[in-house]
């Protein structure tokens, strides 16, 4: 039976049960399994918000034999945020649990963004400048700019500046965070668009999702705490434009190494497509962009059951003689 994570030590551990709850009332036959912040590990039957917040469930350990116990082969992520998304596949992977997921080298990636950055733009893909940024460094770009947390999702403390005492004290905000900062030339009048993008054998893409927001950008409070965005989903029909997302998304998805449902954010001005961001385990995996989300998560766990096997197989089966000629030494 499929075991459904979340929660764990981040800065998005409260966005990690929401993500969660919506995916729990959309997946059949699943167990709903909750890291506290301390990351011990819950199965809670029947889930609820007060459940979950008193921890009204079973504790287990996140292992192998732990899991079996409770009738769980295989986990679907819904974690999110530093220091968890980006590593919870190393413990899947040291216990030989499957998932679905990006796993860790992708997870790191997609995570650190100047890191991603420089990846995809050794790639040739276009995105908007990018700096290193440490309070009182020299700016390099023009303003105004974006300052954001380095390793940070869900758009916390990510802000507008529009001059050096903007940035300085905006920076601040950042920082609680993270310890290190980005900063960003800032596209006014643009639209944006999200789309996700999964592997079943050939890379596909969602719709494409059309990003409206009040204020100068899609920051955490637009994001979570506004209510057109609870409501309304509005997708893009141009279907040429669509052709050259798809295109770059795709691209993008190959050169982190990005495996399962990733989505994927871009900017639009000026008739050209910049890549802003890549997120590994997507909020409730971006389920509202697909028609058949139910279908397509049970194809990705059949075919991760699959992989996993093989490359068990694989990796059991190499015998190196090491042990056995320094047996032989004294």
């Amino acid at each position: 039976m499929i075991g459904l994570l979340c929660g764990g030590s981040s800065s998005e551990h409260e966005i990690s049960i929401v993500s969660a709850m919506a995916l729990y009332h959309r997946i059949s036959d699943v167990k709903f399994l909750y890291l506290d912040s301390k990351n011990e590990l819950y199965y809670i039957k029947k889930p609820s918000m007060d459940k979950i917040i008193n921890k009204k469930g079973k504790r287990i350990l996140l292992n192998k034999k732990a899991l079996a116990a409770e009738k769980i082969d295989f986990i679907i992520l819904a974690n999110h945020g530093y220091g968890i998304e980006d590593t919870i596949g190393a413990i899947l992977d040291f216990y030989e649990i499957p998932y679905l997921g990006s796993g860790v080298y992708p997870g790191v990636v997609a995570m650190d963004k100047w890191l991603c950055y420089k990846m995809l733009n050794s790639a040739g893909i276009l995105q908007v400048k990018k700096q290193n940024y440490k309070p009182y460094d020299l700016v390099e770009i023009p303003y105004p700019v974006i300052v954001k947390p380095k390793r940070c999702g869900s758009s916390l403390g990510i802000s507008v500046c529009k001059d050096e005492d903007e940035l300085i004290k905006k920076s601040l905000k950042a920082l609680k965070y993270d310890s290190e900062l980005i900063i960003e030339e800032y596209l006014e009048d643009m639209q944006e668009f999200s789309a996700a993008f999964y592997d079943d054998g050939s890379i596909k893409m969602s719709k494409v999702e059309l990003i409206n927001y009040t204020d100068d950008i899609f920051d955490f409070k637009e994001k979570y705490l506004s209510n057109h965005k609870l409501y309304s989903h509005l997708f893009l029909d141009d279907n040429e434009l669509i052709k050259r997302i798809f295109e770059i998304g795709s691209l993008a998805y190959k050169v982190i190494g990005a495996k399962d449902i990733v989505r994927i954010d871009f900017f639009y001005k000026d008739s050209k497509i910049y890549l802003n961001e890549i997120n590994t385990i997507p909020g409730s995996l971006s389920y509202y962009m697909f028609d058949d989300f139910e279908k397509i998560i049970k194809e990705l766990v059949e075919k991760n059951k699959k992989d996993h096997f093989f490359r068990l197989r694989k990796k059991n089966s190499i015998n190196l003689d090491v042990l056995k000629f320094n047996n032989k030494l004294k």
